[in-house]
């Protein structure tokens, strides 16, 4: 149901799905344990191409949803990645959302993210684009953030010129001290000035996700 809502309010936008991009989702803790989810592959939730959706547990970490999604076009992409996680103790829980085969794109490259935190809880946020054109790869960092406070909030730009093909790169450090749940959504793209509605919207679906996964969840 959650994952139908999600991909309905894509729609609703009328963001395309990149079918040349190649998205992978990687999931790991501090334990040593690690989870990786390509598109349309064992694991994926999301039946089209360019979504991932993954639900499941780890150590002492138990994610209610991770999703990640490319929409927009190959010269002004859109990443999403968004997340609601439960720990039972103490620990750290990586989630990676990788996609490639963008450009040429010229203007800006902007990253956003948003969020709650468990108390003592801190997440830290790197994005960037990867001229190597490696989903799993980093090169240029765009934004490199760590927050600690309830709700959380950031964004970050640059210019960008790049014929392509390249890839962009989310990455999300979450850190708990003890038992807690906390989510986010980060939104790494390269926008038109007209997009700026389109890209609200977007970024307002992740969040309605968690939300809905959390009440689920407490239901």
């Amino acid at each position: 149901m959650i994952r139908k809502l999600y991909l309905s309010g894509l729609a609703a936008l009328g963001l395309a799905i990149s079918s040349q991009a190649t998205p992978v989702l990687v999931v790991w803790d501090n334990a040593g344990h690690v989870q990786t989810i390509n598109d349309n592959q064992v694991g994926d939730s999301a039946s089209g191409s360019g979504q991932i959706v993954w639900v499941g547990s780890m150590g002492v970490w138990t994610l209610d949803v991770s999703v990640g999604v490319t929409g927009g076009t190959t010269n002004q992409p859109i990443l999403d990645l968004s997340g609601s996680s439960t720990s039972s103790s103490a620990g750290i829980l990586n989630v990676w959302y990788g996609d490639n085969n963008f450009g040429p794109s010229i203007g800006s490259l902007l990253a956003t993210i948003g969020g709650t935190l468990s108390t003592g809880a801190s997440l830290e946020y790197r994005a960037d684009y990867n001229t190597a054109n490696d989903p799993i790869g980093s090169s240029v960092i765009l934004m490199d953030n760590t927050y600690t406070g309830n709700p959380f909030s950031g964004s970050d730009s640059s210019s960008i010129n790049q014929n392509g093909p390249f890839a962009l790169v989310q990455h999300v450090i979450l850190t708990h001290t003890g038992a807690g749940t906390s989510s986010y959504d980060a939104m790494l793209s390269v926008p038109e000035a007209s997009s700026t509605a389109i890209l609200m919207g977007f970024g307002l679906i992740g969040l309605g996700l968690v939300k809905r996964r959390n009440k689920a969840s407490r239901a």
